[in-house]
């Protein structure tokens, strides 16, 4: 608009055949068609680097930028250049007394064609949707998954059979779930508990565990969901995958953003359960859709805590300078105080790895075949924190991965788009090898069950990135530009600084 504008009132006053009207002419378009360019071939260098250490999928998505980056910029380059080129041969034919002539009339329907490209090109009608995201087939399954999980390589087993009924059972429901998120908001349970900060390993010492425990000296202790269901076992139509050092907040706000058949981003469901009166407006908005009584399983209330981890945190890490170490003393503290978690002394036995039969730890696949095979309508719900640790996680990455491979319905629910744009570049370089778990020996375990590392990564990042994985529906073609374009924006900061 702007260069009409003085070209229209550069026209005018060319009638007096003023030099250096005709410079401003001649220069304006020239200096607009360096500036754009500038624009666009910084951020596209960035991206060409950045595009390097990606593979697979978010490496088509880079790609598939990358291209669009450059046709961006030939066409912006273009609308200025032909822009340029009509207005110099107007000023010459007006400086030497001439008519228009056909010359100058191809010259205005080249300028005209080259803007309506430009438009095209710069408004994304091309290319079209996420062609350019579908390019990576998806990676077979059975190579990422040569054998199948123990309850179908020994069904004989009967006892390993029976634990994993029991784990089937211990569904809680919607209904549960927020009484206990009330009594954590009133502090009868859980006096530290914050809702913007404590998380659920805090939860789990302060609150789950002491419910779940019996009532005598020498008790032992059950799962809460075992507790809140007086002993009944309640079938769960959905499986939560979430992670421990997430808030706690996050993973009601994920639950209870499926319950309300919301998609993608739970953060406007948080916000309303930071207050009791929140919390019943969205009871009520649930009894409506009557998804109280729908069951979830969920790790931390579904697995037997006094049979795990309560009396303890296991085995320091060494050395004591690296991560894991410092990963293990974190757990150890309350977020919110920074006192040191209670454990229980209850005498409930306590089953690890090394005694598979009975262990509750090592059966998240089977039970997950089990009950998408015995419970119509079952589903698989990833709930991301806010800050991507999820994905880190290798416990949580087996359960995607799986679910997938079984053909289990999965939803996605994240944080936020502000949390898509903060760590989607991160997970390019998402590695299982690289993943931790609270146990050593339950990384080796899963580990042990990948016979390819390098195809179990690109079925995972084919799984996360993919026209068809878990972004699908919250973040589409334009969505992935845009996020990469400020990924790029980013970069040119951190190498400014």
């Amino acid at each position: 608009i702007l260069l009409y504008f003085l070209a229209f009132v550069a026209f005018e006053i060319s009638r007096r055949r003023l030099a250096w009207v005709y410079a401003v002419i001649i220069v304006f378009p020239f200096v607009c068609a360096l500036l754009t360019a500038r624009a666009f071939i910084v951020p596209l260098y960035v991206l060409q680097n950045e595009a390097s250490r990606m593979r697979g999928v978010p490496y088509e998505h880079a790609r598939w930028v990358v291209i669009r980056l450059r046709c961006e910029t030939v066409a912006s380059f273009l609308v200025w250049f032909t822009s340029e080129v009509r207005l110099c041969y107007r000023i010459y034919l007006i400086t030497h007394g001439r008519k228009e002539d056909i010359a100058y009339t191809l010259l205005c329907a080249l300028d005209d064609v080259t803007n309506a490209v430009g438009v095209v090109i710069m408004s994304g009608t091309l290319p079209k949707g996420s062609k350019g995201f579908s390019s990576v087939a998806k990676p077979s399954a059975g190579v990422v998954f040569p054998c199948q999980p123990a309850l179908r390589r020994s069904s004989s087993d009967l006892g390993w059979v029976q634990t994993v009924g029991k784990l089937a059972g211990r569904g809680c429901t919607m209904a549960s779930l927020l009484d206990f998120f009330r009594e954590l908001l009133d502090g009868n349970v859980m006096p530290s508990f914050d809702p913007m900060q404590s998380t659920t390993n805090d939860v789990v010492r302060q609150a789950i565990i002491p419910l779940s425990r019996g009532t005598g000296i020498e008790d032992g202790g059950s799962a809460l969901a075992t507790v809140w269901n007086a002993g009944r076992p309640v079938s769960p139509q959905r499986m939560v995958t979430h992670t421990w050092s997430g808030k706690f907040l996050h993973l009601m706000a994920g639950i209870v953003a499926d319950g309300l058949g919301l998609e993608t981003c739970y953060d406007s469901i948080a916000e309303m359960l930071l207050s009791p009166r929140g919390v019943s407006m969205l009871a009520d908005r649930l009894q409506t859709r009557g998804a109280l009584e729908l069951a979830y399983w969920v790790c931390c209330f579904s697995v037997n805590q006094h049979a795990t981890i309560c009396g303890g945190f296991g085995p320091s890490p060494a050395p004591q300078t690296s991560p894991a170490w410092a990963e293990w003393r974190r757990k150890q503290r309350d977020t919110v105080t920074g006192d040191v978690l209670p454990v229980c002394s209850c005498t409930e036995r306590k089953y690890f790895n090394n005694d598979p039969t009975e262990c509750e730890l090592n059966k998240f696949d089977d039970m997950m075949a089990y009950l998408f095979s015995s419970v119509p309508g079952f589903s698989h719900i990833v709930v991301v924190d806010e800050d991507f640790h999820l994905f880190w996680r290798a416990w949580c990455v087996a359960e995607i991965v799986e679910a997938e491979a079984t053909g289990i319905p999965q939803v996605v629910y994240l944080h936020s788009q502000r949390s898509v744009d903060d760590h989607y570049d991160s997970l390019a370089s998402l590695d299982v090898r690289h993943c931790s778990a609270s146990r050593p020996e339950d990384k080796e375990l899963i580990l042990a069950k990948i016979s390819d590392c390098e195809a179990f990564n690109s079925y995972l990042q084919w799984l996360i990135f993919s026209a068809e994985g878990l972004f699908a529906a919250c973040v589409d073609a334009r969505d992935r530009a845009a996020i990469l374009g400020r990924m790029a924006r980013r970069l040119q900061k951190q190498g400014g600084s």
